[in-house]
């Protein structure tokens, strides 16, 4: 992965996050947290571990992009003595 990749790759996760944030919150406020149709717990089960893929995939994004960071610094240090 390259680091304009890597720079993308965080932007996309970190919306489809947030994205199944607001569909879990959604469905917590339109149905509460006590009994509620059964379909309810399975989509918010469905979309908790999709959060889940998401954010690992998120930070290993943000790995990737803190290497290229931190050789380009050293890069840097290594230039400027």
């Amino acid at each position: 992965m390259t680091y304009k990749e890597a720079l993308e790759q965080v932007e996309t996760m970190q919306g489809r996050v947030a994205y199944k944030e607001r569909q879990i919150n959604s469905l917590i406020n339109q149905y509460g947290t006590g009994v509620r149709p059964s379909w309810v717990s399975t989509d918010l089960a469905i979309y908790s571990q999709q959060m889940q893929d998401y954010a690992k995939d998120l930070a290993y994004a943000e790995y990737v992009v803190a290497h290229y960071e931190a050789k380009q610094d050293a890069l840097a240090d290594k230039e400027g003595e």
